[in-house]
């Protein structure tokens, strides 16, 4: 990994909550919807953080930002929350560093996803960073810094077996269910819920 977002005082952070440790009732209580996610992203910016990005799926809500006030992202990630101050302190995650840019890597990749090697956290960051740079909160080290990493996410993708297997969850159930019945049987459309946002039709 070959990343510079380092200026004198700043540090790269990420604050948040993920499908590792929190259950997906309290990770409902940190979603937030593109509105609010704006809010944080111009909350931040109040702040004097430098650059900021936010992530928010059914398996995660993760605020990212260069900063020299590593409390601040905390405070204003805690202001968003829907989450008890108890909640709060026992499940949010504050990465510094290199540890936070690990993490960034990783989850882009999809080695930190629920399937590993999920097809769809690339695109989600996409999306999320590209919100951020279009609201003008992303400054050209973050920008150097994700582009080393959708690289990196796409050298892991072409040069290696990563994401051979089932594109995400709901992929995942389908080759399962695959495997287990032998037969279809078209009798309607069951729908199946997963994760709050992931609705699928499964034909039986």
């Amino acid at each position: 990994m070959s990343s510079t977002v380092k200026n004198s005082d700043t540090t790269f952070v990420c604050v948040g909550v993920s499908h590792w440790k929190t259950p997906v009732e309290i990770r409902e209580l940190f979603s937030l919807d593109v509105v609010k996610q704006a809010a944080i992203l111009e909350k931040l910016c109040d702040v004097k953080t430098q650059s900021s990005f936010v992530i928010s799926t059914c398996n995660r809500t993760e605020l990212y930002a260069i900063t020299s006030h590593p409390q601040d992202v905390y405070d204003v990630f805690r202001m968003y929350s829907n989450a008890s101050y108890r909640d709060f302190s026992e499940q949010v995650f504050i990465k510094k560093g290199m540890e936070a840019m690990e993490h960034l890597y990783e989850m882009t990749i999809g080695i930190d996803s629920q399937i590993l090697g999920d097809l769809q956290i690339v695109n989600q960051v996409r999306e999320a960073f590209q919100m951020s740079q279009k609201l003008g909160f992303i400054d050209s080290n973050f920008h150097r810094l994700m582009q080393n990493v959708l690289q990196a996410c796409k050298q892991v993708r072409t040069e290696t077996d990563l994401c051979s297997g089932a594109a995400s969850v709901p992929h995942a159930v389908i080759v399962k269910l695959k495997e287990v019945f032998s037969k279809e049987y078209k009798v309607g459309m069951n729908f199946i819920k997963l994760h709050n946002d992931n609705l699928l039709e499964l034909p039986l």
